[in-house]
């Protein structure tokens, strides 16, 4: 029987018939942990006992070191063996490359992640074409370089209302073109519990503006234009709800009028 005897001072808790450490370090540690073993944690939580097995952990994993020793770009995430970079987060959009590799999953296609899986390989699983049969999925170790990860904040064709920096409408844009992919900043979680993720931007928009704006009244005063801009698109998934969408996008200029914010059109 395998035992570690410095969890606590006089106890010890009993793993199985692993005789090796090395085949121990090797399993998931919801495979290798039973309940009647947490009655030797008094407390503690898994990643206090993992350190006092001395095991890596997850979690330290550093991200800079990640970016640093891969082929990733400065707006993607990184996905090897069972490291995941603590921003993929279940709800949000993301494409997925090949590291090391042009090459994209799903056709370069942009998919909601719906599961991250347990384990050491961990299965990942995504927003498929066919709700009886989804083939859209794959393990974090399928691939031995890994996979780089990019959010999608924005797509083309959404709309969204202009509001100047006196809070009035003043016209409408179109997302017509995704000029650069989005660059995670922050995430942060409201009182409401919903989650939300605060993403760089830049766009290609056709503008239309209104004239009447001091009252919101829809007057075309001329007709749209692509300008191109850049600000920080709000992410948000609300609690209960099954994915994100950009409610509002805040920190824009367009030549026109200015500082203004852009606001999901409902």
């Amino acid at each position: 029987m395998f035992q570690y005897e410095n969890l606590h001072e006089n106890e010890q808790l009993e793993l199985g018939v692993w005789k090796d450490e090395s085949n121990l370090r090797d399993l998931s540690v919801y495979a290798t942990l039973r309940l009647h073993d947490l009655k030797y944690v008094k407390g503690q939580s898994i990643y206090d006992l993992l350190r006092v097995w001395n095991l890596p952990l997850e979690r330290s994993t550093c991200c800079k070191c990640l970016n640093d020793n891969y082929d990733l770009k400065e707006y993607e995430l990184p996905v090897t063996n069972s490291n995941i970079d603590p921003r993929i987060a279940p709800c949000f959009r993301y494409r997925v490359r090949y590291i090391g590799s042009s090459e994209y999953m799903f056709g370069g296609e942009a998919r909601r992640l719906e599961f991250i899986g347990l384990g050491y390989a961990r299965r990942l699983i995504f927003s498929g074409d066919s709700l009886n049969h989804n083939d859209c999925y794959f393990w974090t170790d399928s691939y031995p370089d890994g996979f780089a990860f990019c959010i999608e904040a924005v797509q083309e064709g959404e709309k969204f209302l202009v509001y100047d920096s006196r809070k009035r409408i003043v016209g409408k844009v179109k997302v017509q073109a995704i000029v650069q992919p989005g660059i995670e900043q922050e995430t942060k979680i409201e009182t409401d519990g919903t989650v939300v993720k605060m993403v760089c931007v830049r766009l290609g928009c056709a503008v239309t503006y209104y004239h009447g704006c001091s009252r919101g009244y829809a007057n075309v005063h001329q007709p749209h234009k692509i300008e191109f801009i850049a600000g920080v698109a709000q992410v948000a998934k609300p609690r209960g709800q099954k994915e994100g969408f950009a409610r509002c996008i805040t920190n824009v200029h367009l030549k026109r009028i200015g500082p203004c914010s852009f606001l999901k059109e409902t």
